[in-house]
């Protein structure tokens, strides 16, 4: 019985090499997959603690590449961001380092003020301008900007052409 333990681990453990491998996963992630594909409770921390010393699973690495991608390619804000990373179990600490590091402030600014901008005007058949700008706020504030970043922005995004974007 030993021996198949052995066998189980070593698949098990070669199939979470591989999990890593192919896209970053937070600890999270891997004690969850690990669970689910069978392995003893007691020996998941030793496959994890084997995974980051083989550099497969590395938690800082895996949060400023998830800050980073979810900003610059589904463009959430920080608020969203920092959500879903605590989901992941994700310490604040490094939710905030990867933050700092890697979403520019004039990164930030600029693709806030395009998402305004984009939808204020989607909304040309909204009437009431007061509406229109609450709706815009709203939608800005579910992709997980802080109200105080798009209050300060959004008269100037409506105010701009198409022509004013850089992207």
């Amino acid at each position: 019985m030993q021996r198949r333990n052995q066998a189980d681990y070593k698949s098990l453990y070669l199939k979470a090499a591989n999990y890593c491998a192919y896209q970053d996963r937070c600890i999270h992630e891997v004690h969850e997959k690990l669970s689910k594909w069978g392995l003893e409770e007691e020996k998941i921390p030793v496959a994890i603690e084997q995974l980051q010393e083989e550099k497969y699973l590395d938690q800082e690495r895996y949060t400023r590449s998830y800050a980073r991608g979810k900003f610059y390619y589904q463009k959430w804000g920080k608020i969203k961001i920092r959500q879903a990373l605590k989901l992941k179990q994700v310490d604040e600490s490094l939710i905030q380092k990867a933050m700092n590091e890697e979403i520019k402030a004039d990164d930030y600014d600029r693709v806030l003020t395009r998402i305004l901008y984009k939808k204020y005007h989607q909304l040309f058949k909204e009437e009431d301008l007061y509406k229109r700008k609450m709706k815009t706020v709203q939608h800005a504030a579910q992709k997980g900007y802080e109200p105080n970043v798009i209050y300060a922005l959004i008269d100037e995004a409506i105010q701009m052409n198409e022509d004013d974007f850089e992207f």
